[in-house]
């Protein structure tokens, strides 16, 4: 393949080798259609395909958000109801899903299978070209919203009330029960007004219901064309055969003009205040958040997109970066946040947390002399070297955390393709690191300070006002407003909106035609190999320490995990080990000051985390690291700084993390109900439950809420003497060092033997049925139980839960129900879990929870086929890890007792799953179903709806 060449229907337009990927870089263009295609041609067995849109919102009805969810659910060669689930049903796929973003919209697929490869682009390029949902308005309706009159009756009378529902409806309900997310949006309105950027592309619950199928479709119409896509392939494809593929959709198009042009914002400025919901007894003292934005530069010009970054860390970047600090030290607020991103014009943020209404100016003020002296006086030279160095080792280590790195190089390609820039470029990043090393001695981050934030007129203020009221007040008048819009409906309207809301359940409770399931391309048995992916690890005891080798495919980078046994601590010794790893690396040591060593983690290490672990048997401080192999003797003795040397005597520092810890804790309970739901009801049944539920839980925000900061500094330094010890010590080391450095890991930590027995933990109170109140107008609803004692697990259990969360689960709680997201798990050491998200009546979900037995049984004795099931449990087995999270794994794996011969096993089990086998699993279900224990984290409704036993709220209390 050379550039001028054609194959089906795409001509090559050039290639251009990306030596930092390393990778080629195929550019082509379908002669007929027009549509775009990069191909970053490298060796990764696990391929990655995306149809990119550039899609404009007008308004805030989420129509962007809301196609992106509909066009999934039947199209017009695979005419079932949601072909999205029945590929999450069937495929080995290590990605699927589909992403909104503030101007496009995108949908990408991954599998390392070549045949379920090309199935998932077959079914996904259909689906978006070829939908149903343009002809038929009900998956609008079940995905968007609808309207629902629900009958009741008091005291003898008959009443009616009329109510929304839908998917993206719930889902964006939750999103802004969010105030930085509602600070956000309000912030771009200002920086954006009448703007594509000014707009909410997910959709404002106020403005969804404003959504009617005639702008629906027109908005397919007009941006879902090939003329306005970009598409996307990474990774060993067979190119003949994806191209083909390709130009099988592709080919009946011919080129069209797409008005998708986005505007240039020339700069305006505005301020404004907003109110934001917090809970009836949450004390509203000190609890103004101030959102400055700015918007600059262009997405191409990418030195100044990178400098942005950069100095956000540098005025930031700890407590001890001088922004943050001149407002802590201040005592003005808690939090100082500094973030950047990039459209086609780059946004900075500067957000300041938890200010007194009386300090908001002062607060400001501050903040603008503190940027100004900082660009007179300038950055620490050092300071900024080692920034480049942190962010150059992350663009090398190509870590995407929990996705794929075919879906990482995704999202950087798109960076600037979508505005007419060259999709390679966000690939050369030694360049552009180079270029701002050579001008650090020029003073061009100074420079760039100052037209970011200082002397840059398009510049927008927002402040957050916190409300026990607001919340309320907005139910009651929505309350009003539906009630006096049914009240205004003649008997006809009202007899319209039931009927449509009847034939919505009944689609929705409609099953497929056999011979259109059919149609969907699946994987069976026979294609998945028994053998599963191998790990290979070494395990070996060097001076008496255990030391775990995985054998991972890493590039000039290794990776050490630290593991220190945590037996013996008391139970305040045990719950503060969290902020203990917050405080580490955060505050100064013996050696060095704050702002010092946060130069020297930067210039030295890729990656440094610390964080309190549960294990089945033991739980363990887990310190994790990061560095080029040749620091590695640089970056052992950094971290035994860190865990040996830190210095607690700073009680205002303390203070101060605490602060921050607290309050980021409150906020991920209101983004991430689920979890601590799910954890809060696990901690009735085992040892690991409860102990995960102190560390991580809803009783660690309580504990963070009543923790002393000065009498926590005064005990550090003693605890992590008695932690920080080699008899404590599990080594872990990907194997492109030598085993020989776990000697001088070992020999680093000092000998200190303590008590290690196991000591008994209790959580007064816990209940079984709980609910914890936070402001949000939905709820998560969270389960937990532990198998039959006599019931030991069995590969059939991956896929019993497969088949109750994307078929039972997913037309119950979110199809029919309206929740975004709700799932089903057990762990091979028996536990089960539930879960809802965001989640309109979790009341109606447990109820689904307590038939899942049935549900599971119903499906052993129908006629329903098993192996699309199989195929997808081992599609969860054999996630992508990144060598990072590659030798987690492998260490995890340890710590817990198993073995790859367990996983072997559990994966033969698992395709050998019968009917009968289910039916067991059923009767484990049912057996346990009354045992089982429930945590509500909701808005109050939500939560009073589910009966608990006891109620509590998240926040704090006050006045």
């Amino acid at each position: 393949m050379k550039p001028g060449d054609v194959l089906h229907g795409f001509k090559v337009e050039g290639v251009q080798e990306l030596d930092e990927v390393p990778a080629k870089m195929w550019r082509m263009t379908h002669v007929k259609s027009g549509a775009d295609l990069a191909w970053l041609d490298r060796a990764d067995d696990n391929k990655t395909f995306c149809i990119a849109f550039k899609t404009v919102p007008s308004d805030d009805t989420g129509v962007a958000h809301i196609m992106e969810h509909s066009v999934l659910c039947g199209s017009e060669k695979y005419p079932v109801k949601e072909p999205f689930v029945d590929l999450l049903k069937s495929s080995l796929q290590t990605f699927l899903n589909a992403l909104t973003g503030a101007d496009k919209t995108y949908y990408p697929v991954s599998s390392r299978n070549d045949k379920d490869f090309l199935n998932l682009m077959d079914v996904y390029l259909d689906a978006v070209l070829h939908p149903l949902s343009v002809k038929n308005p009900l998956a609008l309706a079940q995905e968007g919203w609808h309207w629902e009159i629900a009958e009741t009756e008091k005291d003898g009378k008959k009443s009616e009330t009329l109510s929304r529902n839908g998917v993206v409806y719930s889902e964006m309900k939750g999103v802004f029960a969010d105030p930085d997310d509602v600070g956000c949006l309000e912030t771009m309105r200002l920086l954006f007004p009448n703007h594509c950027y000014g707009f909410e592309s997910g959709g404002d619950p106020a403005s969804i219901p404003d959504l009617t199928f005639e702008k629906y479709k027109d908005f397919h119409a007009r941006f879902y064309h090939p003329s306005n896509a970009r598409i996307f392939l990474d990774g060993r494809i067979d190119a003949d055969a994806t191209l083909a593929k390709l130009d099988s959709y592709l080919a009946p198009y011919d080129r069209a003009p797409v008005a998708s042009d986005i505007p240039w914002q020339k700069p305006v400025s505005g301020k404004k205040t907003v109110p934001y919901e917090i809970g009836p007894d949450e004390d509203p003292a000190n609890k103004f958040i101030l959102m400055d934005g700015w918007a600059f530069g262009r997405y191409d010009d990418r030195e100044r997109m990178l400098a942005a970054g950069v100095i956000g860390d540098l005025l930031a970047g700890s407590n001890a970066s001088p922004l943050k600090k001149a407002l802590l030290d201040a005592g003005l607020c808690e939090d100082v946040d500094v973030d950047d991103f990039a459209y086609q014009q780059g946004i900075a943020f500067i957000t300041i947390r938890n200010v007194a209404e009386a300090n908001v100016q002062k607060a400001r003020a501050l903040m603008r002399e503190t940027l100004a002296k900082v660009a007179k006086e300038g950055f620490d030279r050092a300071q900024i070297e080692a920034t480049l160095n942190r962010l150059e080792f992350g663009a090398r280590e190509k870590d995407p955390g929990r996705y794929t790195r075919g879906l990482a190089f995704l999202h950087a390609a798109l960076e600037g393709w979508c505005y007419g820039g060259d999709p390679a470029e966000s690939f050369r990043y030694k360049k552009l690191f180079g270029a701002l090393r050579a001008k650090i001695a020029t003073g061009a981050f100074e420079r760039h300070l100052k037209e970011i934030f200082i002397d840059n007129p398009h510049h927008a203020e927002v402040t957050l006002a916190p409300s026990k009221t607001i919340g309320e007040d907005r139910r009651r008048a929505d309350e009003k407003a539906l009630a006096e819009k049914l009240a205004g409906w003649s008997e006809s309207e009202k007899a319209r909106v039931k009927e449509d809301a009847a034939k919505l359940k009944a689609f929705q409770k409609s099953a497929d035609k056999p011979e259109d399931v059919a149609k969907i391309p699946t994987l069976s048995r026979a294609d998945v190999p028994v053998k599963g992916r191998e790990i290979v690890r070494e395990i070996a005891m060097v001076d008496g320490v255990e030391v775990v080798r995985p054998k991972v495919d890493v590039d000039g980078i290794f990776y050490l995990e630290l593991h220190f046994d945590l037996a013996g601590l008391t139970q305040e010794e045990f719950q503060s080990l969290p902020l203990l790893a917050t405080l580490l690396g955060e505050l100064g040591t013996a050696k060095r000051d704050a702002l010092a060593l946060k130069t020297a983690v930067d210039g030295t290490l890729g990656r440094f985390a610390a964080s309190a672990r549960v294990f089945r048997e033991r739980d363990t401080f887990a310190v994790c690291a990061s560095a080029l192999t040749e620091k590695r003797a640089e970056a052992l003795a950094l971290v035994r700084e860190i865990l040996l040397d830190t210095s607690f005597a700073p009680v205002k520092d303390v203070e101060d993390l605490l602060k921050q810890a607290r309050q980021d804790a409150e906020r991920d309970v209101a983004n991430d109900g689920r979890t601590y739901a799910m954890r809060r009801a696990a901690a009735r049944f085992t040892r690991s439950g409860l102990r995960s539920e102190l560390l991580d839980g809803l009783a660690q925000v309580r504990w963070l809420q009543g923790a002393d900061a000065a009498a926590l500094a005064d005990r550090y330094g003693a605890l992590a003497r008695k932690v920080f010890s080699r008899e404590r010590l599990t080594i872990g080391v990907s194997d492109n060092v030598p085993l020989d450095f776990a000697r001088s890991v070992v020999a680093a930590f000092p000998s200190n033997p303590t008590s290690r027995g196991e000591t008994a933990y209790r959580i007064d109170g816990l209940s079984d049925n709980e609910g914890w109140v936070i402001p949000a107008a939905i709820g998560f609803a969270g389960r937990a139980g532990v198998l039959p004692a006599d019931v030991k697990y069995h590969g059939s259990f991956a896929v019993a839960t497969r088949i109750l969360s994307l078929d039972y689960l997913w037309n119950e709680i979110r199809v029919l129900g309206g929740a975004y997201g709700m799932g089903v798990s057990v762990t091979p050491f028996g536990d089960v879990n539930c879960f809802t998200y965001r989640d309109p009546t979790p009341a109606r979900s447990y109820e689904k929870f307590a038939a899942m037995g049935a549900a599971l049984r119903k499906f052993a004795d129908s006629d329903q086929p098993l192996d699309k099931y199989v195929v997808s449990a081992i599609g969860k087995m054999d996630p992508y890890l990144s060598p990072r999270l590659e030798v987690a794994r492998a260490v995890g794996m340890h710590l817990n007792g198993r073995t790859p011969a367990d996983e072997q096993r559990e994966r033969e089990e698992t395709l050998a799953t019968t009917k009968d086998d289910l039916r067991k699993v059923a009767d484990a279900f049912d057996r346990m179903a009354g045992s089982c224990a429930a945590c509500t984290v909701g808005g109050k409704d939500s939560v009073a709806a589910c009966k608990p036993a006891k109620t509590e709220s998240v926040a704090k209390t006050g006045k």
